[in-house]
């Protein structure tokens, strides 16, 4: 399905929230949250994409419960959050962007040196990347995350979020684009993001074009958090990143582009504190 393309920088509608353009910020883990809180520096991390220029940033991986992270420095969406969850949105808006929040619980991958307890998985297996053994999650447990999903999204939705987010690499430019075309001609109540490979105008244009109504760029933007505003200013602007994936050994710390780690957005400030695991026990 093609069609005409509108400009991709002019704002735009996603449900009740408007966008000041079809550019969004993808989810990328960010290890900023130490002891499942919002913290100054993950708060200056967001705001520096929407003072880049993108219609809206993803706060990456905010976990439904404290036994479904991850990794390390991870927000858990419980209501003692939500003054830090507050101040990050506000942060954000302020700067004339929207904020969604990528709920979730990471299942057979959550580590038990950090969750405290066995992963599940719809059966028992030993994880083959982590060697791990995972029991199988009961029927009653199931309902109980469920919940928790419910109740992470009303979290999310009472700190002010305007969007939330249900959570194969070697690179190549829009490579998810050919497996994304199917749903297009099929989904008409809702409203299609196009994810992978998205480094410059072109690609927006193409994405557009093909009958998504937003593009989300990831790696590109950790390396250049102002891409958006480049590409307005001049629509030839390509990319800097590298796509070399790099910055994946980074989600276990502090996410950041390691081709510039010295600048603002990447850079781990000598007083930071150390992500650290969480408490097991419920507050």
């Amino acid at each position: 399905m093609r069609r005409d393309v509108q400009d991709p920088f002019s704002a735009v509608r996603l449900g009740p929230a408007t966008l000041r353009n079809r550019v969004i910020k993808a989810a990328t883990s960010e290890g900023r949250s130490s002891d499942g809180m919002v913290t100054d520096e993950l708060i200056a991390f967001h705001r520096t994409f929407a003072e880049g220029g993108v219609g809206m940033t993803t706060v990456a991986y905010c976990c439904v419960s404290r036994e479904g992270a991850s990794a390390p420095g991870q927000i858990v969406m419980t209501r003692k959050a939500l003054p830090g969850l507050r101040r990050l949105t506000d942060a954000v808006h302020s700067a004339g962007a929207a904020v969604s929040a990528q709920l979730g619980h990471a299942g057979v991958v959550a580590p038990k040196k950090l969750t405290g307890v066995t992963a599940v998985a719809p059966s028992r297996f030993i994880n083959p990347t982590s060697f791990a053994y995972c029991r199988e999650i009961t029927r009653d447990e199931i309902r109980i995350v469920i919940d928790q999903f419910g109740a992470a999204a009303q979290v999310a939705v009472d700190a002010g979020f305007d969007a939330v987010e249900m959570g194969s690499y070697p690179y190549t430019d829009l490579y998810m684009l050919e497996a994304a075309r199917q749903f297009v001609p099929v989904m008409r109540n809702t409203k299609l993001i196009l994810l992978g490979g998205i480094t410059n105008h072109d690609h927006v244009q193409t994405g557009l074009r093909e009958g998504f109504d937003f593009v989300a760029m990831g790696r590109a933007l950790l390396r250049e958090p102002d891409l958006v505003n480049k590409m307005i200013a001049d629509p030839a602007t390509r990319s800097r990143c590298t796509h070399n994936n790099k910055c994946m050994v980074t989600v276990f710390g502090r996410t950041h582009c390691v081709l510039d780690p010295q600048r603002r957005y990447g850079t781990v400030p000598t007083n930071a504190p150390e992500a650290v695991a969480l408490p097991v026990a419920e507050s």
